[in-house]
């Protein structure tokens, strides 16, 4: 019974300063406000999610777009824990960027690493690869819960 993020939605963010990267990490609940209520006494509907910007501080505006990118694959598998993105420009290139993201699903880890020139466009590439590895899970998963009787 998830919607799209809404205003009401419920974000909780604790933030950790490092040497040389600035790790993030935020709870984001994409629920809708009249099922609220009657999500709560069912359970946890949040997805876990962790940024990582490595040798830059990354802007909010950034973080935003991750997230909002990031609730649209749950449109193909609400079966997300938590998802961790790893942002950094690339050495020796200023003009490249590198996005990694790594999403935790039922007993497998699906992981997508893309360069481009703005993080933007590597994050964009990372969930269109991460939206097939998705479908190519849902599909065997299926495929071995119908034969889960045998």
């Amino acid at each position: 019974m998830r919607s799209p993020r809404s205003p009401d939605s419920q974000t909780s963010v604790a933030t950790k300063p490092h040497f040389g990267y600035e790790e993030r990490t935020e709870r984001v609940c994409f629920l809708h406000p009249f099922f609220n209520d009657l999500l709560s006494s069912v359970g946890d509907e949040c997805m876990q999610t962790k940024i990582t910007a490595r040798h830059f501080k990354a802007t909010p505006e950034l973080r935003t777009y991750v997230t909002e990118r990031l609730s649209k694959l749950e449109r193909y598998y609400n079966g997300i824990t938590d998802v961790h993105v790893i942002l950094e420009p690339i050495s020796g290139q200023r003009a490249m960027k590198q996005a990694e993201i790594s999403l935790n699903v039922y007993r497998q880890n699906l992981v997508a690493q893309e360069e481009a020139a703005t993080h933007e466009e590597a994050i964009d590439h990372c969930i269109e690869g991460l939206r097939r590895q998705i479908m190519k899970y849902k599909t065997r998963l299926k495929s071995t819960q119908k034969d889960h009787h045998r």
